[in-house]
């Protein structure tokens, strides 16, 4: 939970550093082929070409020209220089992004204070384990012993059932008790992201590990509870969030676009004295758009990390229930 909540104060930055790049200036790049013998796209290309000669200015050659080929390249920049909602916006998202932090703060602290918890509850199911076992062993002795004074004519057949029931009680004790250490120690292990296999060993001193990250499941920990719905629908998230993380890549590559037209224009509605046609293709790209897609980056980064973070918990918790319900039966 803390490293999706770590992800989650990174997606609220980033929102308020893309809110922020709506204020700012963008520049876009275009260039592109069109070839037409629509008058107006003629005579103005002509106009823009800079190739206009009196012979073009022929009635004929005004209302039918012949089709003109056009490479264009340029450059546009814009700035909204009044943006109030723009302006509005980028305030939300800074005080958003102030709430994630203080909310991760939180998290932090809530998150020491429950591993503490954790492994002192499992200091204390240690604590039990070792009190049943020397309580099982009294009572394995107390009843060697009663077994020898019954023969000897001591004590009678109820007492030695007594002693043995003591025993059989001591060892049930024990059974439970361990059964609670493994069950705590697996859960201090899936609060700190570790797969079920692996459960941690008390020491004196509590000291993070460095660098320490949740595991990711391997394809053999998947299988068995492959077909759970809640781990199809975390699956589906992850997917698309890796879908998202590609989009955002592509943003910054640049688009073509291809484009054809064919018209007809008359003075009457059922006549067709002017036909033309355009046909272009142009590469669009956009330079600098204020760093929204760095920030659109940065947030699909980080919400695949969530994702992934989610799933491979999901699994590790899957896992866990099988586990649990295996030594139940056991």
């Amino acid at each position: 939970q803390l490293r999706v909540d770590r992800a989650m104060a990174e997606v609220a930055g980033a929102a308020e550093r893309s809110a922020t790049s709506r204020l700012l200036p963008s520049v876009d790049l275009q260039s592109g082929w069109v070839r037409s013998d629509d008058p107006v796209a003629v005579f103005g290309t002509r106009l823009r070409q800079g190739a206009f000669t009196q012979a073009d200015f022929d009635l004929n050659t005004l209302n039918r020209p012949a089709p003109l080929t056009d490479w264009s390249t340029a450059v546009t920049a814009t700035w909204t220089l009044l943006n109030p909602a723009g302006w509005a916006g980028s305030s939300e998202a800074g005080s958003r992004a102030t709430a994630a932090s203080w909310s991760l703060q939180r998290s932090t602290e809530a998150t020491h204070l429950a591993t503490e918890a954790l492994y002192l509850d499992l200091l204390r199911t240690e604590a039990r384990v070792e009190a049943a076992i020397r309580t099982e062993e009294a009572a394995q002795a107390n009843a060697d012993l009663f077994t020898r004074r019954e023969a000897q004519g001591l004590l009678t057949r109820a007492d030695l059932l007594q002693a043995e029931s003591d025993r059989a009680h001591a060892s049930a004790v024990k059974i439970q008790a361990e059964r609670a250490r493994h069950d705590a120690a697996q859960s201090l292990a899936l609060f700190l992201g570790w797969t079920p296999g692996r459960l941690p060993a008390p020491v004196d001193s509590l000291s993070p590990e460095s660098g320490a990250a949740i595991e990711s499941p391997t394809s053999a920990d998947v299988a068995p509870v492959s077909r759970r719905a809640d781990l199809r629908a975390r699956q589906a998230e992850l997917d698309a969030a890796r879908a998202s993380r590609r989009r955002a890549k592509a943003a910054w590559l640049p688009s073509v676009v291809a484009s054809g037209r064919y018209g007809i224009h008359s003075a009457d509605i059922f006549g067709s004295s002017g036909e033309n046609w355009s046909v272009g293709v142009a590469l669009r790209w956009h330079v600098f758009s204020g760093a929204g897609r760095l920030a659109e980056s940065t947030r699909t980064r980080a919400e695949l990390r969530i994702a992934e973070t989610l799933y491979a918990q999901a699994v590790n918790e899957a896992m866990a229930e099988i586990e649990s319900a295996a030594r139940a039966v056991h």
